[in-house]
Protein backbone atom coordinates (compact mmCIF):
# COMPACT_ATOMS: atom_id res chain seq x y z
CA UNK A 1 0.00 0.00 0.00
CA UNK A 2 2.82 2.26 0.53
CA UNK A 3 4.36 1.86 -3.01
CA UNK A 4 1.12 2.15 -4.07
CA UNK A 5 0.18 5.73 -2.26
CA UNK A 6 -2.69 3.92 -0.80
CA UNK A 7 -1.56 4.23 2.83
CA UNK A 8 -1.85 7.51 4.89
CA UNK A 9 -0.79 6.68 8.21
CA UNK A 10 2.36 3.66 8.66
CA UNK A 11 2.35 2.57 12.21
CA UNK A 12 3.79 0.06 14.47
CA UNK A 13 3.43 -3.92 14.21
CA UNK A 14 -0.02 -4.49 15.03
CA UNK A 15 -1.17 -0.82 15.90
CA UNK A 16 -3.06 -0.62 13.09
CA UNK A 17 -6.35 -1.87 14.23
CA UNK A 18 -6.49 0.32 17.04
CA UNK A 19 -5.01 3.08 15.78
CA UNK A 20 -7.97 3.02 13.01
CA UNK A 21 -10.42 2.93 16.32
CA UNK A 22 -8.77 6.23 17.00
CA UNK A 23 -8.89 7.50 13.38
CA UNK A 24 -12.83 6.28 14.03
CA UNK A 25 -13.46 8.52 17.04
CA UNK A 26 -12.19 11.84 15.35
CA UNK A 27 -14.52 11.36 12.08
CA UNK A 28 -17.17 11.20 14.55
CA UNK A 29 -16.38 14.07 15.74
CA UNK A 30 -15.97 16.39 12.47
CA UNK A 31 -19.16 14.19 11.77
CA UNK A 32 -16.92 12.47 9.03
CA UNK A 33 -19.25 9.61 8.38
CA UNK A 34 -16.53 7.50 5.85
CA UNK A 35 -15.29 4.27 7.55
CA UNK A 36 -11.33 3.52 8.19
CA UNK A 37 -9.51 0.74 6.28
CA UNK A 38 -6.72 -0.71 7.75
CA UNK A 39 -4.09 -3.83 7.15
CA UNK A 40 -2.56 -6.47 8.72
CA UNK A 41 -0.52 -9.54 8.62
CA UNK A 42 -1.66 -13.10 9.53
CA UNK A 43 1.18 -13.77 12.41
CA UNK A 44 0.22 -9.62 13.72
CA UNK A 45 -3.28 -10.36 13.60
CA UNK A 46 -2.12 -12.85 16.09
CA UNK A 47 0.13 -11.25 17.64
CA UNK A 48 -1.76 -8.01 18.88
CA UNK A 49 -4.35 -7.63 16.06
CA UNK A 50 -7.32 -9.76 18.07
CA UNK A 51 -7.65 -7.68 21.18
CA UNK A 52 -8.06 -3.88 19.22
CA UNK A 53 -10.60 -5.69 17.18
CA UNK A 54 -12.84 -7.26 19.93
CA UNK A 55 -12.12 -3.39 21.36
CA UNK A 56 -13.47 -2.06 17.77
CA UNK A 57 -16.56 -4.42 18.20
CA UNK A 58 -17.30 -3.46 21.56
CA UNK A 59 -17.62 0.14 20.50
CA UNK A 60 -19.05 -0.07 17.34
CA UNK A 61 -16.01 1.33 15.40
CA UNK A 62 -16.82 1.87 11.61
CA UNK A 63 -13.36 0.46 9.95
CA UNK A 64 -12.92 -2.13 7.41
CA UNK A 65 -9.85 -4.44 8.57
CA UNK A 66 -7.87 -6.09 5.58
CA UNK A 67 -6.40 -9.44 6.74
CA UNK A 68 -3.38 -9.99 4.24
CA UNK A 69 -2.99 -13.73 5.17
CA UNK A 70 0.08 -15.19 3.62
CA UNK A 71 0.63 -18.13 5.40
CA UNK A 72 4.01 -17.39 7.21
CA UNK A 73 5.48 -14.70 9.47
CA UNK A 74 7.59 -12.83 6.76
CA UNK A 75 8.85 -9.76 8.35
CA UNK A 76 10.99 -12.04 11.00
CA UNK A 77 12.02 -14.88 8.80
CA UNK A 78 9.52 -16.93 7.57
CA UNK A 79 8.29 -18.82 10.53
CA UNK A 80 4.77 -20.04 11.30
CA UNK A 81 2.06 -18.58 12.96
CA UNK A 82 -1.78 -19.71 14.62
CA UNK A 83 -3.45 -19.68 10.61
CA UNK A 84 -0.83 -22.50 9.12
CA UNK A 85 -0.60 -24.81 12.36
CA UNK A 86 2.92 -26.18 11.93
CA UNK A 87 5.77 -25.16 14.86
CA UNK A 88 9.02 -24.28 14.64
CA UNK A 89 10.41 -27.19 15.61
CA UNK A 90 10.74 -29.93 12.97
CA UNK A 91 7.81 -32.49 13.09
CA UNK A 92 5.45 -30.75 15.28
CA UNK A 93 1.45 -29.89 14.84
CA UNK A 94 -0.36 -27.65 16.35
CA UNK A 95 -3.81 -26.38 15.81
CA UNK A 96 -4.69 -24.46 13.15
CA UNK A 97 -6.89 -21.27 14.55
CA UNK A 98 -8.75 -20.13 11.48
CA UNK A 99 -8.64 -16.54 11.12
CA UNK A 100 -12.33 -15.57 9.47
CA UNK A 101 -13.55 -18.12 12.56
CA UNK A 102 -11.83 -15.84 15.37
CA UNK A 103 -13.25 -12.91 13.65
CA UNK A 104 -17.10 -14.43 14.26
CA UNK A 105 -15.77 -15.58 17.69
CA UNK A 106 -14.67 -11.82 18.67
CA UNK A 107 -18.41 -10.91 17.42
CA UNK A 108 -18.12 -9.29 13.40
CA UNK A 109 -20.80 -10.31 11.38
CA UNK A 110 -19.14 -9.43 8.35
CA UNK A 111 -16.76 -11.09 7.34
CA UNK A 112 -15.11 -11.95 3.49
CA UNK A 113 -12.50 -14.55 2.70
CA UNK A 114 -10.88 -14.41 -0.76
CA UNK A 115 -7.96 -14.96 -3.16
CA UNK A 116 -6.02 -12.22 -2.73
CA UNK A 117 -4.49 -12.36 -6.39
CA UNK A 118 -8.21 -11.52 -7.45
CA UNK A 119 -8.07 -8.36 -8.00
CA UNK A 120 -11.27 -7.46 -9.05
CA UNK A 121 -13.05 -9.29 -6.28
CA UNK A 122 -10.61 -7.39 -3.98
CA UNK A 123 -12.35 -3.82 -5.48
CA UNK A 124 -15.74 -5.48 -4.90
CA UNK A 125 -15.12 -7.04 -1.55
CA UNK A 126 -13.45 -3.56 0.18
CA UNK A 127 -16.49 -1.94 -1.83
CA UNK A 128 -19.03 -3.63 -0.10
CA UNK A 129 -17.23 -4.29 3.23
CA UNK A 130 -17.03 -0.14 3.18
CA UNK A 131 -20.39 0.34 2.91
CA UNK A 132 -21.37 -2.20 5.35
CA UNK A 133 -19.10 -0.38 8.02
CA UNK A 134 -20.70 3.04 7.22
CA UNK A 135 -24.43 1.46 7.51
CA UNK A 136 -24.17 -1.06 10.27
CA UNK A 137 -21.34 1.74 12.37
CA UNK A 138 -19.64 -1.60 13.41
CA UNK A 139 -16.35 -3.28 11.95
CA UNK A 140 -16.23 -5.42 8.54
CA UNK A 141 -13.57 -7.73 8.09
CA UNK A 142 -11.62 -8.85 4.34
CA UNK A 143 -9.41 -12.02 4.59
CA UNK A 144 -6.89 -11.70 1.66
CA UNK A 145 -5.54 -14.94 1.40
CA UNK A 146 -2.86 -16.43 -1.14
CA UNK A 147 0.56 -18.33 0.38
CA UNK A 148 4.00 -16.72 -0.29
CA UNK A 149 5.49 -17.37 -3.27
CA UNK A 150 8.59 -18.04 -1.52
CA UNK A 151 7.28 -20.99 0.50
CA UNK A 152 9.39 -23.78 0.08
CA UNK A 153 6.48 -25.92 -1.14
CA UNK A 154 5.35 -25.61 -4.80
CA UNK A 155 3.02 -22.92 -6.32
CA UNK A 156 1.52 -22.75 -9.05
CA UNK A 157 3.34 -20.96 -11.76
CA UNK A 158 2.19 -18.06 -14.42
CA UNK A 159 4.55 -16.83 -16.50
CA UNK A 160 4.25 -13.50 -17.88
CA UNK A 161 5.62 -11.41 -20.60
CA UNK A 162 5.33 -8.06 -21.37
CA UNK A 163 4.18 -7.29 -24.74
CA UNK A 164 6.44 -4.48 -26.44
CA UNK A 165 3.54 -3.45 -28.99
CA UNK A 166 0.84 -2.91 -26.59
CA UNK A 167 3.23 -1.20 -23.53
CA UNK A 168 3.36 2.26 -24.66
CA UNK A 169 6.11 3.33 -21.59
CA UNK A 170 3.38 5.09 -19.11
CA UNK A 171 5.32 3.18 -15.84
CA UNK A 172 2.04 2.87 -14.38
CA UNK A 173 3.26 -0.43 -13.76
CA UNK A 174 6.68 0.80 -12.35
CA UNK A 175 5.62 3.20 -10.22
CA UNK A 176 1.97 2.38 -8.86
CA UNK A 177 2.64 -1.49 -8.72
CA UNK A 178 6.38 -1.88 -7.69
CA UNK A 179 7.23 -5.41 -7.88
CA UNK A 180 10.94 -5.91 -8.44
CA UNK A 181 10.00 -8.33 -10.95
CA UNK A 182 9.56 -5.67 -13.11
CA UNK A 183 12.01 -2.78 -14.28
CA UNK A 184 11.93 -0.57 -17.14
CA UNK A 185 14.09 -0.40 -20.28
CA UNK A 186 15.17 3.12 -20.86
CA UNK A 187 16.27 2.63 -24.12
CA UNK A 188 13.33 0.99 -25.72
CA UNK A 189 11.34 2.87 -23.51
CA UNK A 190 9.21 -0.10 -22.60
CA UNK A 191 8.66 -2.24 -19.53
CA UNK A 192 10.38 -5.96 -18.95
CA UNK A 193 10.15 -8.80 -16.94
CA UNK A 194 13.30 -9.83 -14.85
CA UNK A 195 13.39 -13.08 -14.61
CA UNK A 196 16.53 -12.95 -11.54
CA UNK A 197 12.88 -11.32 -9.39
CA UNK A 198 9.89 -12.21 -11.07
CA UNK A 199 8.32 -15.27 -8.62
CA UNK A 200 5.81 -15.52 -11.56
CA UNK A 201 2.47 -15.06 -9.79
CA UNK A 202 0.50 -13.42 -12.33
CA UNK A 203 -0.41 -10.71 -10.71
CA UNK A 204 1.27 -8.25 -12.68
CA UNK A 205 -1.44 -8.90 -15.50
CA UNK A 206 -4.23 -7.35 -13.63
CA UNK A 207 -2.37 -3.77 -13.25
CA UNK A 208 -1.63 -2.82 -16.42
CA UNK A 209 -4.11 -0.32 -17.88
CA UNK A 210 -3.19 -1.08 -21.62
CA UNK A 211 -3.12 -4.53 -21.07
CA UNK A 212 0.61 -5.35 -21.49
CA UNK A 213 1.24 -7.60 -19.17
CA UNK A 214 0.28 -11.36 -20.36
CA UNK A 215 1.02 -14.78 -19.87
CA UNK A 216 4.17 -15.64 -22.21
CA UNK A 217 4.25 -18.75 -24.06
CA UNK A 218 7.19 -20.21 -25.28
CA UNK A 219 10.40 -18.89 -24.42
CA UNK A 220 9.38 -15.11 -24.67
CA UNK A 221 9.78 -12.56 -21.94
Amino acid sequence: GVNQKGLDTVVAMGASVTVSSGLSLVSRITDDKRPIVATIGDSTFFHMGLLGLVNAVYNKHPLVLAVLDNSITAMTGGQANPAVGTKLRKGDEGRVVDIEQACRGCGVSHVVTLNAYDVAAGKAAVKEAWEYAKEHEEPAVIIFRYPCMLLRHEQAKIRVMVDQEKCVGCKFCINFFNCPGLVFNDAANKAVIDDRFCVSCGVCRSVCPHGAIVEASGEGR
